[in-house]
């Protein structure tokens, strides 16, 4: 089976135990920036990394990103902004699962919010459970 992995889930999987998971799957383009986005926040505002951590993520992701398939949202952005107002959550987090409700693929987000307020309109999964 095939997933769509949003950025909070591939940094969750970025652990020797863990990365295989991603490779062969589906993220978004933008998840580049939101991953690069998380490794920064966790080195700078939460000092829970140093600085060589902080390096080793990003070349994991990098890494990890390239044995994934990354979609890209052209075409899709009016699609993705109405299921914004229908699940109330930002465009960001929409596209995400607009892509896996349009791939009937499941979302794998390590987003608590995000899961609570869309199950029943598409499959979701954490990284742990598959």
């Amino acid at each position: 089976m095939k997933y769509l992995f949003d950025s909070s889930s591939i940094y969750t999987a970025l652990k020797p135990e863990t990365i295989r998971k991603l490779i062969g799957n589906y993220t978004l383009e933008l998840a580049r920036f939101e991953i690069g986005n998380i490794i920064w926040k966790e080195r700078a505002l939460h000092k829970r990394i140093t600085e060589d951590e902080q390096e080793t993520l990003m070349d994991l992701a990098t890494s990890a990103l390239k044995n994934m398939s990354i979609l890209k949202i052209d075409g899709h952005e009016n699609g993705i902004l109405k299921l914004t107002s229908k699940i109330n959550d930002s465009y960001y987090d929409s596209s995400y699962v607009y892509f896996a409700n349009v791939m009937d693929v499941p979302l794998v987000t390590a987003d608590n919010k995000l899961s609570k307020k869309i199950k029943g309109y598409v499959q979701v999964e954490i990284v742990e459970n598959i």
